[in-house]
């Protein structure tokens, strides 16, 4: 299994990245809502993140995506059909092994990665737990139009 940088993949991978974004489910999805593929691509063209990879496994066939933000913030989605093989533990260890993240900016950037995960993505949890990933924080969002 290797990590393939987005940049490096022909026209191919914008199409691909919005299947991965298709096959969301609705309770494990905290950011990047559903959009259009002209908003995904859009999003694609704007370079949104530090480092950007698809998962390939060995046999070259793409099993996911993974992404890590100019804030230390990871994301990582696999493709439903290829999900508990094992490839996003395999992708998080490659990326640990491969790339540090940023040094901290007080109030910007933390100095270590970190992951947002809903509370209902019990599957992410465990993996970031199994790597000795420790609870920092609940983030809580107020519908707009509510008051007091």
């Amino acid at each position: 299994m290797r990590l393939v940088p987005v940049a490096e993949l022909g026209i191919d991978v914008r199409w691909y990245l919005w299947t991965l974004l298709l096959e969301r489910e609705p309770h494990t999805v905290i950011s990047h809502k559903i959009t259009t593929f002209e908003e995904h691509l859009a999003f694609f063209k704007s370079q949104p993140y530090r480092l950007w990879f698809v998962i390939e496994d060995d046999a070259q066939n793409w099993v996911g995506q993974l992404s890590v933000t100019k804030r230390n913030e990871i994301g990582i989605q696999i493709a439903k059909v290829h999900r508990r093989r094992g490839y996003a533990r395999a992708a998080l260890e490659l990326l640990l092994h491969a790339h540090k993240p940023l040094d901290a900016v007080p109030g910007e950037v933390p100095g270590n990665y970190i992951a947002n995960i809903a509370p209902s993505n019990e599957a992410s949890i465990a993996l970031f737990h199994g790597f000795d990933a420790k609870l920092i924080q609940y983030t809580f969002e107020i519908p707009r139009g509510t008051h007091a």
